[in-house]
């Protein structure tokens, strides 16, 4: 398994006994769940409907800030938030049912 804090990389064996206690202890987990953003990926002017990735990257920051771990903005900020109707319904709307 390798480890990357801060850029500085270790490689240790998930065996390793400590490694639950040192992961608690040295490791913050920050979650970045981004929606779908205007990339050329796939294509140019595919996804111009979505929002630009610079309005994105300038919230993450924002909420690093913060001290937020969950990193969320725009339509995935209201799916974190959402309840198991609303994910349904957007489940559905997604795939078209």
């Amino acid at each position: 398994m390798l480890l990357n804090n801060a850029g500085i990389q270790q490689r240790i064996s998930i065996s390793d006994n400590d490694f639950y206690k040192r992961a608690k202890e040295e490791i913050e987990v920050i979650e970045m769940i981004p929606p779908a953003l205007n990339t050329d990926l796939g294509g140019k002017g595919l996804h111009s409907n979505a929002p630009p990735v610079s309005d994105f990257i300038e919230d993450v920051f924002i909420k690093l800030k913060q001290g937020k771990s969950e990193l969320t903005s725009g339509f995935s900020e209201s799916m974190a938030k959402a309840g198991p109707e609303d994910l349904q319904k957007a489940f559905d709307r997604m795939n078209n049912i």
